[in-house]
């Protein structure tokens, strides 16, 4: 498998070996931790787990430094804003996270150490050949996924799996896909047709045996983004707008066919009264409930926040969860944070902004920002093939993403964030004639 990601990746040259490398790394860092081998370690009193994805990336960041680094820091340069912004959020991050403690620093290396993967995309991504045996990579992770995915949902009943991944990672991973087959519809593309109904069916099957929310929000944004660029490009004829159309209703209704009683907030915000006692209670009730609590951290400390912690301790929110309960007082008593046990984030956007303050999301949004713009300006400026559209789809697909999920190491979606943000850089070379 190794020699044949290899080959296609890179047929010939002396490069072969750090790009498959670079695959390696990637596959890994799309297993949760939890779930792979582990042995364990004591620093300062803190059990810290390796698992094969801190050597993947580790073996990746030596093969960087040793063979690839003059075109990963010429890529680097092109980008100012991205990087040096990037640099920064992670440099406030370490340190306010060794300010808190071992234990928090150690979460907060897991949170960066993916970001090699994203160098790695900066120094290795030159071709299309190279992209696309990584969206071959994405698609092979995914049928995993749906595979595992598919055996839970048949052996646990009718609810939601998670495969290895975890529900939300699993979500964001088949938006990908979804997205790379939804622009083979505007543009040409290098997948046979059997293979495109194999990744659409992938990415179709991962949304719905997972049914996240956020994953609507993914694919929402990157079908508008798609047709801006199909715009642009003179490319938005009807049969493509309609085949879209309709898979975007088969995966809003598939998704909301699992999470139809979840929806209850907004019946709540629009003012309808509950027949009954507990009639729209929902998981969104519950992260509403959240984001009310991170706000309340967040402007107890709004410059700086409470420093990294990944989950913030009870000293940092306790105070705040009586407020919570006047505010929210119809709600059940376990959609409250427990005040004797961590705060878990619920989305990664409020989470920076509570625990890293103004100065960790100004940074995270400069980087957003530039990578947003760098991935439009590339799509919008090629005349290619679909695959010239991915990174501002999976841009667009992450926002959605983030929105579902914390900011934890060890989660996929953390390795995707990073990747995501590498592949903002990506700029087809012409071919040698």
């Amino acid at each position: 498998m190794y020699q044949a990601f290899a080959r296609r990746i890179l047929p010939d040259g002396p490069g072969r070996d750090i790009v498959a490398l670079f695959g390696l790394a990637t596959a890994l860092g799309l297993v949760r931790t939890i779930t792979q081998p582990h042995a364990t370690v004591h620093l300062h009193g803190t059990a810290v787990s390796i698992t094969p994805s801190d050597f993947g990336y580790l073996a990746l960041a030596i093969a960087i430094v040793v063979f690839a680094r003059k075109p990963a820091l010429a890529g680097l340069l092109r980008f100012p804003l991205l990087a040096g912004s990037l640099t920064l959020f992670s440099l406030w991050l370490l340190a306010t996270a060794a300010h808190n403690g071992t234990s928090p620093f150690v979460s907060g290396v897991r949170v960066i150490e993916p970001a090699i993967v994203g160098i790695a995309a900066i120094a290795l991504l030159d071709s299309e050949d190279r992209l696309a045996s990584l969206v071959d990579l994405i698609l092979g992770v995914t049928l995993a996924a749906d595979v595992l995915g598919l055996y839970d949902y048949i052996v646990q009943g009718d609810r939601r799996t998670d495969s290895f991944l975890g529900i939300h990672d699993f979500s964001a991973l088949a938006t990908l896909t979804m997205l790379v087959v939804l622009a083979g519809l505007f543009a040409p593309g290098r997948w046979s047709l059997r293979t495109r109904w194999v990744a659409g069916l992938a990415g179709w099957l991962g949304l719905a045996l997972t049914a996240a929310l956020a994953s609507l929000v993914s694919l929402f944004l990157g079908v508008i983004v798609l047709f801006v660029l199909a715009w642009h490009h003179r490319r938005l004829a009807r049969r493509p707008v309609v085949l879209t159309l309709l898979i975007v209703a088969v995966v809003v209704g598939s998704t909301l066919s699992l999470r139809h009683n979840d929806l209850g907030f907004i019946y709540k915000l629009s003012g309808k009264k509950e027949t009954k006692t507990g009639q729209f209670e929902s998981s969104w009730s519950q992260r509403l409930i959240y984001v009310y609590v991170g706000g309340r951290i967040f402007l107890d400390q709004p410059l700086t926040g409470t420093g990294w912690w990944g989950d913030p301790p009870p000293s940092t929110f306790a105070r705040f969860v009586p407020a919570a309960r006047r505010k929210f007082p119809d709600n059940p008593a376990n959609y409250f944070p427990p005040t004797d046990k961590p705060f878990i984030p619920q989305q990664t956007y409020d989470q920076v902004l509570y625990e890293l303050g103004l100065i960790g999301a100004g940074l995270l949004l400069a980087g957003f920002v530039a990578a947003g713009r760098a991935a439009l300006g590339a799509a919008r400026d090629a005349t290619g093939t679909a695959l010239d559209y991915v990174p501002v789809l999976w841009f667009a697909g992450l926002i959605g993403a983030l929105a579902g999920e914390g900011l934890f190491g060890g989660i996929p979606l953390t390795t995707l964030m990073w990747l995501t943000f590498g592949l903002a850089t990506y700029r087809r070379q012409p071919q040698a004639s």
